[in-house]
């Protein structure tokens, strides 16, 4: 099944593993866990938002004639069983790197790949376009990095902590992050439902 689905997307969804490949490399020499979190985490909704993309057809928001099932949710299984491969690489690159601290590691990521995953989704399906979709992300992710955020007021959802950290100390952030992110894919679902059915 797993073949098949990579078969019917497009060759630039493909793009993260480089960037997984330099961030091992990277990892090897520097173990910073600002590597994870800029470069490894929002890829995996890089990935889920050209799976969702490559299943729509022309920005018209019909569902291609791959699609098996017009249930939603048999189709978001699929996207599922893409996306299992990412967590797969940060599940490898925490094993790796940081098997003492896995599981605060584990659920601090997991929450901020639920939260750029969410949003994403969100922005595909209100703005009909994956380019600007991902550019609104990188945006996002240098405004970060910078600083902008305290020009421009808007959701953190980064830690930018360089070493492992207690579940204590990330914990009240990775539960707000699971539940924006959960936000994010509830609102996509019932527009998602809404463009199917020719509302808007």
């Amino acid at each position: 099944m797993l073949r098949r689905e990579l078969n019917l997307l497009n060759h630039i969804v493909y793009f993260p593993i480089f960037v997984y490949l330099i961030a091992f490399v990277s990892l090897i020499f520097v173990k910073n866990l600002l590597i994870v979190e800029v470069l490894i985490v929002p890829l995996i909704s890089w990935w889920t938002v050209w799976a969702v993309n490559e299943y729509i057809q022309d920005y018209n928001f019909d569902l291609l004639s791959t699609y098996p099932n017009l249930h939603l949710k048999y189709n978001y299984w699929r996207i599922f069983t893409l996306s299992i491969f990412h967590f797969l690489v940060l599940t490898l690159v925490l094993l790796i790197f940081y098997s003492n601290n896995f599981i605060s590691l584990w659920i601090q990521y997991t929450c901020q790949i639920l939260v750029f995953s969410g949003f994403s989704l969100l922005l595909l399906i209100l703005i009909k376009n994956v380019e600007a979709t991902l550019c609104i992300i990188i945006i996002y992710i240098v405004g970060e990095w910078f600083g902008l955020s305290k020009i421009i007021i808007w959701y953190h959802a980064f830690y930018f902590y360089s070493d492992p950290a207690p579940i204590s100390l990330i914990i009240d952030k990775a539960i707000l992050n699971a539940l924006v992110g959960w936000g994010g894919f509830v609102l996509f679902h019932y527009i998602m439902k809404l463009r199917i059915k020719g509302f808007f």
